[in-house]
């Protein structure tokens, strides 16, 4: 058959995968090298912060000092650093084994990250039961593969009862944002599971409420604009010369604007998760006035209450 390899396309094929497998060896070399170095650096401002007698980690000036100085040498933001140095100090610190192996090729730095970032909830103990079955593991399964490994494992292991540990994950709610390309940016919130989940069904089932009502205006609107374009006349003419076809502006801008067609549910979800937020916050604040949400800038507004209720 035409798809059967060649001897050539075999000998290439076994070679470039030679070179893939030592090239992501050389980046687990590489990775603990930077660790490593990081690590050491991390001692080196825990130490001059010992000597600072500093008792809030609010004045760690010695930790932003030398993320500053890794920042510049490597191109990465003094945030960014700080938070790394922090990782490589209870990668190399807390996870000898995890760093190990690292070092060794026998994981990639995706690895030791599942490892670190799992294994930190478990109490000294135990941590080291955990790191040596995650280790194990780890060295011939994926990072994806680690992580529902180690977190099972982690699960079985922790001595606390799932309402601490709930608790525990609790307390590190928040939100975050992300930045991408092309003035777009992406909205992280981590809550309770029940919470969250309610809040995705509930846009979602919303939205595709929104697109099933907004094809039909759109099919709406076509046949009417068919059904007029026979007739022409003066009407057709005056809308023509206000550089529409008899669509009012707002149904247009629903359907889709500047050309891009229909919007899709997801992007319907999205656009009334970010705006129900507003319209939420102008009700608890009694701002008056209008707050333009769901259908978003797509015409439906709210209105806050009034000063008198």
């Amino acid at each position: 058959m035409g798809w059967e390899p060649t001897p050539a396309e075999v000998a290439v094929t076994r070679s470039a995968v030679e070179r893939a497998r030592r090239a992501r060896a050389l980046r687990a070399e590489a990775d603990a090298l930077e660790i490593q170095a990081l690590a050491e650096a991390g001692e080196v401002a825990r130490a001059q912060l010992a000597r600072s007698g500093a008792v809030s980690s609010r004045y760690d000036f010695p930790f932003r000092a030398m993320a500053g100085e890794f920042a510049a040498a490597l191109g990465e933001s003094k945030g960014r650093m700080q938070t790394r140095i922090s990782d490589a100090m209870v990668l190399v610190g807390s996870f000898p084994e995890t760093f190990a192996a690292l070092e060794g090729a026998r994981i990639t730095g995706r690895h030791a990250d599942v490892i670190r970032q799992v294994g930190m909830r478990l109490p000294d103990g135990l941590r080291e039961v955990f790191e040596a079955a995650a280790v194990g593991y780890a060295e011939g399964a994926t990072p994806f593969e680690t992580r529902v490994f180690a977190e099972a494992l982690a699960e079985r292991l922790d001595p606390r009862s799932f309402s601490d540990r709930h608790r525990s994950a609790m307390a590190r709610r928040g939100v975050w944002v992300k930045v991408l390309p092309d003035g777009t940016q992406a909205l992280e919130i981590v809550g309770e599971a029940t919470r969250i989940q309610a809040i995705a069904r509930a846009l979602r089932q919303h939205a595709r409420d929104l697109a099933r009502q907004e094809r039909r205006t759109a099919e709406t609107t076509t046949a009417a604009g068919a059904g007029s374009g026979a007739g022409a006349g003066e009407g057709a003419a005056d809308a023509g010369a206000a550089g529409g076809s008899g669509v009012r502006f707002e149904d247009s801008e629903r359907v889709g604007e500047g050309g891009e067609g229909p919007r899709t549910a997801t992007q319907i979800a999205s656009d009334l998760g970010a705006c129900q937020v507003v319209c939420v916050r102008s009700w608890v604040l009694g701002v008056r006035g209008r707050a333009r949400c769901a259908r978003g800038r797509r015409g439906r507004v709210v209105r806050g209450p009034s000063s008198s209720s």
